[in-house]
């Protein structure tokens, strides 16, 4: 778009006096610059994020996680144990494994090296990593008005 801008100007001289103005503009409006940006906002506004994981021990796998999570510099608000899950499909010739969650605060750059660690965790066989906007009692009252239904449902 810029190499245009110049063409223009070089054939047409009414336009030479103000098309230079145009041609800073467009280099000072650059996409680079405006990402530098929004990563240096990003990188001081911290989150919650939730972090679940199929792992083959319950313990191991989320001693681990809060391990991995307050290595990567977070805090860990809450850590919880679902229990063991029947998978639809195996994993790793697994037909059961632990869920195990854990919620914390962390930065968007904190994330990116949390996940590449995830990936090369031995006990984890599965994650998702995911932003969480609710508080951390919002599991157990869903929980609380899902088994409420059901006893509605069954009498």
């Amino acid at each position: 778009m810029a190499t245009k801008v110049k063409e223009i100007i070089e054939t047409s001289p009414a336009v030479e006096e103000t098309a230079p103005d145009v041609v800073e503009v467009i280099e000072d409006q650059s996409p680079d610059t405006e990402a530098d940006s929004d990563t240096k906002s990003d990188t001081s506004q911290s989150r919650m994020y939730l972090l679940s994981a199929l792992t083959k021990d319950a313990k191991s796998g989320l001693d681990e996680l809060t391990a991995l999570v307050a290595d990567a510099g977070s805090k860990v608000e809450k850590a919880e144990d679902l229990g063991l899950k029947r998978l639809a499909f195996p994993i790793n010739k697994h037909l059961e494994l632990s869920l195990v969650s854990v919620f914390f605060n962390a930065t968007p750059g904190t994330i990116k090296t949390l996940d590449s660690e995830l990936k090369h965790a031995e006990t984890i066989e599965r994650h998702l990593l995911s932003t969480w906007r609710a508080g951390l009692d919002e599991p157990k009252r869903r929980q609380a008005e899902r088994q409420k239904r059901e006893t509605e449902k069954n009498v």
